[in-house]
């Protein structure tokens, strides 16, 4: 069953409450979410057949960069590539609006998420001490995207 990626749409919170809650430890609140809806930022979701959201990413437009608030997917989903495909997508708009780089951060024991991080060619940019409330370390990750090049005929 592929998926297809899509901008987020206010009857999607709901689905992406879901998954965040069961995704993560310290999940975002619903306020949060709101809070962002009216910044700059990208916020895909990824849905199968019959609508059902399964994936989304958030991410923040920062000047020149794009922060990656949240990427998730529903673990009845995962192992699909569904989160590289979210990025792909990302990557294509961060391109389209001519920004410098991506930057998320990643709990230094996640190392499932940091392996697809490293895999889409994101880099260690430093180490952000007790960051998350449990006391974890996060890496700060980024990747770089350089002035398109126009291939010459």
């Amino acid at each position: 069953m592929g998926l297809h990626i899509r901008p987020f749409k206010e009857e999607d919170l709901e689905a992406v409450l879901e998954i965040e809650h069961l995704s993560f430890d310290e999940p975002y609140a619903e306020e949060v979410f709101r809070r962002v809806l009216g910044e700059d930022n990208i916020f895909l979701v990824g849905d199968v057949e019959g609508g059902r959201v399964v994936a989304y990413i958030l991410a923040l437009i920062l000047q020149s960069e794009v922060h990656v608030l949240s990427v998730a997917v529903h673990p009845e989903w995962r192992r699909r590539g569904y989160a590289k495909e979210l990025f792909g997508h990302l990557f294509q708009e961060v391109r389209l609006l001519g920004l410098g780089r991506v930057i998320l951060e990643v709990d230094v024991t996640n190392s499932v998420a940091q392996r697809v991080y490293y895999a889409l060619g994101f880099k260690v940019g430093g180490r952000l001490r007790c960051y998350y409330q449990n006391g974890h370390d996060a890496l700060l990750l980024f990747k770089e995207f350089g002035p398109q090049r126009i291939a010459s005929g």
